[in-house]
This record gives C-alpha cells, sequence and structure tokens, in this order.
C-alpha cells in the first residue's frame, strides 16, 4: 500500500508541470464596434482586469472582474471603433495575466467622389 502511494505521489509530481501549462493563453475578441463590445478568456479566475481601449486618439480605461472561468465581457457605451483606423486595446490582470488586440492593417474603400 505505501509503495503504491509512492508511486501516485511521483506521478502527480512529473505530471503537474505538463497539466499546468496546459492552461489558455489569455485572449481577447471584438464582438462589436458599436459600441465597442470585447470579450476575453483565458485569464485567472477572479482576476482584476485593467483594460485600455485607445481609438480615435483616445485613451479610455476599465476595471473588471474576470468569471471563475476566467472570462469577462465589457462595452465602452460611448466609444464606436473604426475598422479602418488604427485601435489597441491592452488587458492587464492583478495575478499576471496579460493580453493584447489591435487593429489589422486592411484596406479600406476610398470615398465616393464629390460632384
Amino acid at each position: 500500500m505505501l509503495r503504491m502511494l509512492a508511486v501516485v505521489l511521483l506521478a502527480l509530481a512529473v505530471c503537474s508541470p505538463v497539466l499546468a501549462g496546459g492552461a489558455a493563453a489569455p485572449k481577447m475578441r471584438m464582438t462589436d464596434v458599436s459600441p465597442a463590445t470585447i470579450q476575453g478568456s483565458g485569464f485567472a479566475p477572479r482576476e482584476i482586469i485593467r483594460l485600455v481601449l485607445v481609438a480615435g486618439g483616445k485613451s479610455q480605461a476599465h476595471r473588471l472582474l474576470t468569471t471563475p472561468a476566467g472570462k469577462f465581457s465589457t462595452a465602452w457605451k460611448t466609444v464606436t471603433v473604426d475598422l479602418c483606423a488604427s485601435w489597441q486595446i491592452k488587458a492587464t490582470g492583478s495575478k499576471g495575466s496579460h493580453a493584447q488586440l489591435h487593429s489589422r492593417p486592411h484596406p479600406c474603400p476610398p470615398p465616393p467622389p464629390i460632384e
């Protein structure tokens, strides 16, 4: 019995770093541009997150608490993100989580000619 316990403890000691490393990395995605709405996952459970949105030359911050599953959803009710312009969102967690989301360069159609 003592031998079996030692084997189980050794197996747990060997496997725990592998199991701990399998956690999802923090990530975010924009789900709407008007108002600017962000969802995040992979953060620590019940972690205080500071989100900073930089768009249109302005910076706005939010603080929120993640769910027990490490997720969140928030909206900047007065902010509309222009997909043709540059924007960036940074998340910094109180337990060390970090994530960043930013615009990708893509061509926007030119405005129609004025006649």
